[in-house]
């Protein structure tokens, strides 16, 4: 069975697409911070963001079920991280609830979209 997203550009692939998305709304809520988070909570918050559709263009570049599933998972990791910073954000009261919740929604579909993508390589393992 090939992989799902074999022979594709990642800018194709929906789980990077969503989490670009995702990205893009933690930059225009993070605008909304605090100037004395800048390089805070902020920064934390935008890296964490970043990380997820770039270790994902990354997994998709490895030859192996192995190399792409390391990948995916640091992905999600980061997803992980940027739920706590969200909490942390949700504590602090710097952006309204209704804004936190739009952005974990969108986390939680990439992080099961993630599992996904990492359980389907698990089929692949012995195939490298």
């Amino acid at each position: 069975m090939e992989h799902p997203v074999s022979g594709r550009s990642f800018r194709d692939i929906d789980v990077w697409q969503v989490a670009m998305t995702l990205a893009d709304r933690v930059y225009d809520l993070t605008e909304r911070f605090p100037r004395h988070e800048l390089y805070g909570l902020t920064s934390q918050l935008r890296r964490s963001a970043g990380s997820i559709p770039s270790n994902i263009a990354e997994g998709t570049r490895q030859r192996t079920s192995k190399g792409k599933a390391y990948y995916y998972a640091a992905a999600n990791a980061s997803e992980a991280e940027l739920e706590t910073h969200l909490e942390l954000s949700r504590r602090r009261k710097y952006v309204s609830e209704q804004d936190i919740r739009d952005a974990e929604e969108l986390a939680t579909r990439v992080s099961k979209m993630l599992f996904k993508l990492i359980k389907s390589l698990g089929n692949d393992s012995g195939r490298e």
